[in-house]
């Protein structure tokens, strides 16, 4: 059982859930007080100290009261608390200085292993093996939705064959494997790399077999865990791809158009979550820095029909995020396609290995029976399998976006030319499920409605607010020879996290007959000719946007002040009509700006070009009539004498009750007519 101070005991009764946001329940009543119960044993306040601490925050919260409240979460067994600290007097989310929240659910419907946090944080090969043979057999045996074992049909062009104290590279080609492969998905840390890598020159020694021992250590470690779980070939992604030499390039860039095939044919990935590049241990490592589920006695917060006390099983919420998803793997963006495409993978986390497939979500050595219901915004879009069936079409947009959100959060070593290749394994099996091509990170049947992106402003992140660049990609890049840089239309030309307004375009409630949401442009993509064979073109593509344009200027709303100015606040900007005769009284326009200092804010002429209308938001609530677009300026360039645009940011049109779209339309009269973005 789990060690709680009576304060943090009281939480979890069923008498405590009367308090949400509105009517919060006290906790300790400042850190003097907490830090006494952590250092009396409390699980809980030993969480929110380490917390504090970590974060720096115990001059700010010293006097401050400690509180907490619940949160109803779908199904009747389940619940989420979360325990916190203002900064301030007021008592709100907004002011929160530090919090963790806490997923409760009956501890009698979970297994449990409680001895796992006894490891304080190394790993054991011999049961990690165990377990990882024990998810393998049942996967293969009794999961209808993951494939059984069997001689893949797809092998990549060259693997490492397991051997004694050895590896050999073998040519596919040239001599075919027996049997299924794993795959390796780890991080490479900062360069320079100084690890062993495959090179032209080094095909050959590669081919006559290299020592264990000349690998670097998160390698051999991965080799024994491959060879105890009965696999004799693994691919590695700097031991199999040529780095250097004459044809390196070339190589990477047919390998790269490769990467669907290889991990969704191998039959495992091992993901190192744990080592920031391969000469760090998977093994070995400090204890991790928060609390390990624990399960506690309540009254009254669970009822089965015939007792209200119940073991409730705790599983702070950072067990997954600060364990797994923000170890050094889950910030690397290469590493997202590596996770959603194979269909399974076994994690290399903090103290623990995890497991993953298509029907056990979120499995641990602490919990192999999985915790699916304890999925949460971040872990969700990586546990989610791929939706390959269209027939609802806009799951599979919506997963897309999903994707490119937790995508963009993540880091790139050379984001001017990777930011495209590295998620386009996935955009392959996107664009299978819809039957769609997809081009600069946006898919033909629905690319009206992902042009509208926009960045975030700032990030949550563990209940802190983090400010992001809200900048674009830089103009130059080294490797721009080999990739093009993304069109300002493209999600892929920001450097921040992008966003999409998940509107659903079917119909939101069957009962009701009047349409949600329509789209108001059309868009013709032309990609530029490659004259390099196989070698992707440098120029980027040009988009052929037919819409109503609503002509104006970018400004300043009436009363900004100077520091709003200085700062470039973007609740200060705003969009005038180009005619002075233009008086709309029933519509406004929001504006969110791509990139702060591209454009002059005082007095730009810009484009408003919209691209849909919805009158649900994206809760699947009903509101007042909006029209989503991008606002474009022109450039000095020109394609056969025509002008090109640039998109510099996107927003929306907000109508006043009773008005609508149609209204807007025929006040100003417009017609649709095309434009070129570049």
């Amino acid at each position: 059982m789990g060690t709680l101070c009576d304060k943090c005991a009281a939480i979890f009764q069923g008498s405590s859930m009367i308090h949400d946001l509105d009517n919060p329940g006290s906790h300790h009543q400042n850190l003097k007080s907490l830090t006494e119960a952590a250092a009396s044993g409390c699980k809980i306040c030993e969480d929110l100290l380490r917390l504090t601490m970590k974060g720096g925050h115990e001059t700010i919260i010293a006097s401050r009261p400690w509180f907490y409240f619940y949160f109803a979460l779908p199904g009747d067994n389940q619940h989420q608390v979360c325990i916190c600290c203002c900064r301030d007097d007021s008592i709100n989310l907004s002011s929160t200085e530090v919090s963790e929240y806490y997923h409760l659910t009956p501890g009698a419907s979970i297994r449990v292993d409680r001895t796992i946090a006894d490891r304080r944080g190394s790993l054991s090969l011999a049961s990690s093996t165990k377990i990882a043979q024990d998810w393998l057999r049942a996967c293969s045996a009794q999961h209808a939705q993951c494939t059984a074992p069997k001689q893949p049909g797809f092998y990549p062009t060259r693997l490492l064959e397991l051997q004694d104290s050895s590896v050999r590279l073998v040519l596919t080609a040239q001599q075919t494997p027996r049997g299924p492969y794993a795959a390796l998905s780890y991080c490479w840390g900062p360069p320079p790399y100084t690890f062993i890598r495959l090179t032209t020159s080094k095909i050959g020694p590669f081919q006559a077999g290299i020592l264990d021992a000349q690998l670097p250590l998160a390698f051999q470690e991965a080799i024994k865990f491959t060879k105890s779980l009965g696999f004799r070939y693994l691919w590695v992604d700097c031991l199999c791809i040529i780095q250097e030499g004459p044809g390196s390039q070339e190589d990477w860039v047919h390998e790269s158009t490769r990467m669907q095939d290889v991990y969704a044919n191998c039959l495992i990935c091992l993901a190192l979550y744990r080592a920031s590049s391969p000469n760090e241990s998977v093994f070995l490592g400090p204890p991790p820095d928060f609390a390990a589920p624990l399960v506690v006695k309540t009254d009254g917060l669970f009822f089965d029909g015939t007792s209200s006390n119940h073991e409730t099983l705790v599983v702070p919420r950072r067990y997954f995020r600060s364990g797994l998803l923000w170890q050094p793997l889950g910030r690397r963006a290469w590493a997202l396609q590596e996770r959603l495409l194979p269909p399974r993978v076994v994690n290399f986390s903090v103290g623990e290995i995890s497991w993953t497939c298509k029907e056990l979500l979120y499995a641990s050595e602490t919990f192999p029976g999985g915790l699916a219901h304890l999925s949460g915004p971040l872990v969700a879009v990586l546990g989610k399998p791929l939706i390959l069936s269209t027939s609802k079409f806009d799951d599979v947009i919506l997963t897309w976006f999903e994707i490119v959100t937790e995508y963009t959060w993540r880091r790139l070593t050379y984001p001017e030319s990777d930011k495209l290749v590295a998620i386009s394994a996935v955009a392959d099996r996107i664009g299978q499920a819809m039957n769609d091509d997809h081009v600069e990170g946006h898919f033909m049947k629905t690319m009206t409605r992902s042009l509208y992106w926009s960045h975030c402003s700032s990030f949550t992140i563990s209940g802190r607010w983090i400010p992001t660049l809200r900048t674009k990609l830089p103009e130059t890049n080294e490797r721009q020879r080999i990739f093009h840089r993304p069109p300002t239309w493209s999600w892929a030309s920001a450097r921040d996290v992008v966003f999409f307004d998940p509107i659903r375009f079917e119909q939101v409630q069957e009962t009701t007959p009047r349409k949600h949401a329509e789209v108001l442009a059309d868009a013709t993509v032309f990609s530029r000719a490659s004259e390099a064979g196989d070698m992707p073109s440098e120029s980027p593509s040009t988009l052929r946007l037919a819409a109503f344009l609503i002509r104006g200027t970018l400004t300043y709303r009436a009363g900004t002040d100077e520091a709003h100015m200085a700062r470039k606040d973007s609740s200060a900007q705003s969009f005038r009509l180009e005619s002075a005769e233009s008086t709309i009284d029933f519509a406004r326009f929001v504006v969110l700006a791509d990139d702060l200092d591209h454009v002059s804010w005082q007095g730009s002429e810009a484009v408003f070009c919209p691209l849909f209308w919805s009158n649900y938001d994206r809760f699947d609530q009903e509101c007042d009539d909006r029209v989503r677009g991008l606002f474009i300026v022109k450039t000095d360039k020109t394609e056969d004498g025509e002008a090109v645009f640039e998109r510099v940011g996107c927003g929306m049109i907000v109508f006043n009750p009773g008005s609508t779209w149609a209204n807007l339309a025929e006040e100003l009269k417009l017609k649709r007519s095309t434009v070129l973005l570049a």
